[in-house]
């Protein structure tokens, strides 16, 4: 099994980074995620994740959320080819931060996973550019 990794070059470290992502317009939203993007020329794409805990009570909660997005984006190029979409695709460098905009209900965290990867995959979608 490939073990993928989510290095501090793939992170949205600072404050003022955030600020700056947060500042721009959602460019793609869900029902209960919205992306914000800010196009660099930096050597990858970075992430940045904010899950308040008005959203998402229990940190269990926040964190399996928080997790769910971290493995989606590390393994992106390979979550397309499962779906059947062209793997010659890949994600634009840029830095990047999902936001959650309201609380996942969900029956189980197995069923919140799922509708949560869905959801990610339906965000980042239209940013896909032909590698």
């Amino acid at each position: 099994m490939r073990r993928l990794y989510f290095g501090a070059q793939q992170r949205i470290h600072t404050p003022a980074e955030f600020r700056q992502l947060l500042a721009t317009p959602w460019v793609s939203r869900t029902s209960h995620l919205a992306l914000h993007q800010l196009m660099h020329q930096g050597a990858s794409a970075r992430l940045g994740l904010v899950v308040a805990k008005r959203f998402a009570r229990r940190s269990v909660e926040r964190n399996r959320i928080k997790r769910v997005m971290r493995e989606f984006f590390r393994s992106y190029p390979e979550t397309l080819v499962a779906e059947s979409l062209p793997s010659a695709r890949t994600l634009p460098v840029g830095d990047y931060v999902v936001r959650l905009r309201q609380p996942f209900l969900a029956e189980s965290a197995r069923a919140q996973k799922q509708l949560l990867r869905a959801e990610l995959g339906r965000l980042f979608e239209r940013f896909m550019v032909k590698a």
